[in-house]
């Protein structure tokens, strides 16, 4: 593959990331997967995204009218084609075009928005589930009791954010994955942080990149960071 062309998309995607903060929308989740998680590899990311399905950051741009600033309009330009198998580029072409994106030839970005009700239609398309299904899986043990010691010690409040609703819709986060260690480990409240859902994806998010995330000040650190806390 292109290695020139390969660093032009993710200057790409920094241009559209750009260009997003400066209209007013700032996809901090988007950022962080792109210069942290993914480090910089905008081909791998393009195709997990366009191969997820609906986004956040994608509904959010298409409310703003700028749906050319999607991953799926940069990896529709003529000169990245060849990055990308007809699969994802269909599935690109597809999103955009239920919306109401037109680039008839694919040589300019050209945006045309329906009206607002559009995105409600699609996303009130017919789904089914609930059907019964037997699952057998093998999981490692929780101890509850830490668990609601740690919310209580933290006064049920995220100590990424301040997130606090109620007492509730609070995690606690194991700063050493419990899934990296083997057999039965005894732990105690230190190596637990209370987290809202968001800060503790973002926290298993920045794990994968580097284990100085497993200390609790670095987590904390970056966390507050990304949420402008000083």
């Amino acid at each position: 593959m292109d290695n020139f062309l390969q660093e032009q998309f993710n200057k790409d995607i920094e241009q559209a990331i750009k260009e997003s903060e400066r209209i007013g929308y700032n996809p901090k989740i988007f950022k962080i997967m792109f210069y942290e998680t993914y480090n910089k590899n905008g081909i791998e990311l393009a195709n997990i995204l366009i191969n997820k399905g609906q986004t956040y950051g994608f509904e959010e741009l298409y409310k703003m009218g700028r749906l050319d600033l999607t991953i799926e309009a940069r990896v529709l330009k003529p000169e990245f084609h060849s990055l990308f198998d007809e699969k994802i580029l269909k599935k690109a072409k597809s999103k955009l075009a239920k919306l109401g994106y037109e680039d008839k030839s694919l040589l300019q970005e050209k945006i045309i928005i329906n009206k607002p009700e559009t995105l409600q239609a699609q996303l009130d398309t017919p789904y089914y589930e609930g059907n019964i299904v037997e699952k057998t899986i093998l999981q490692k043990a929780r101890n509850q009791e830490i668990v609601k010691a740690v919310k209580k010690r933290d006064d049920y409040t995220c100590r990424g954010c301040g997130f606090k609703f109620n007492n509730k819709i609070v995690e606690a986060h194991h700063l050493i994955p419990i899934s990296s260690t083997e057999g039965e480990k005894q732990i105690k409240e230190s190596d637990l942080i209370t987290l809202c859902p968001n800060c503790h994806a973002i926290a298993h998010i920045l794990l994968k990149q580097d284990e100085k995330y497993q200390k609790i000040e670095n987590l904390i650190h970056k966390l507050h960071e990304i949420y402008d806390i000083n």
